[in-house]
Order: C-alpha cells, then sequence, then structure tokens
C-alpha cells in the first residue's frame, strides 16, 4: 500500500493505528510519505521512480470531506 501522507487516515488516530496493525499481521506492506508517479497493468512506478511489480491495483485517490461537514454543528479536529 501506499500513502502520500506520514499516516493512514489521519483524522481517526485510534482507528487508523488498528488499520496499520492489522494491515502489518496480513503481510501488508504500508509505504507512507511517497507518492505514485505512473501505473501500468504490470508495475506502479514511485515518484522517487522505483518500480514495484503488481498484479492488482486498487487507487483511491483525491479524498475530501463533504460540504455538508462545514455548516454541522460539531467540532472540527
Amino acid at each position: 500500500m501506499v500513502h502520500a501522507g506520514s499516516r493512514i487516515m489521519p483524522e481517526i488516530e485510534d482507528l487508523a493505528d488498528y488499520a496499520l496493525r492489522q494491515l502489518d499481521q496480513r503481510k501488508v506492506e504500508v509505504l507512507l510519505n511517497i507518492k505514485v508517479g505512473s501505473a501500468t497493468a504490470g508495475f506502479v512506478e514511485l515518484a522517487d521512480k522505483e518500480k514495484i511489480p503488481i498484479k492488482t491495483l486498487i487507487w483511491t485517490a483525491g479524498g475530501a470531506p463533504g460540504r455538508l461537514l462545514a455548516v454541522l454543528p460539531c467540532a472540527a479536529q
């Protein structure tokens, strides 16, 4: 798993720590602080030009909170 940030799911620390432990137990390597430069059917090229062979690619990007959250009467963290 490649993630551009310094931690996964930074908004929810406790759950993020749990998720990271679960990924580790399942032998999922998590690479933090690095971006994907490009991807093809056979590999992912990271921003530092390292190439990782792949069989399956699941891309999730551009996540942002919904605009509704800005007007809800709750504390922002």
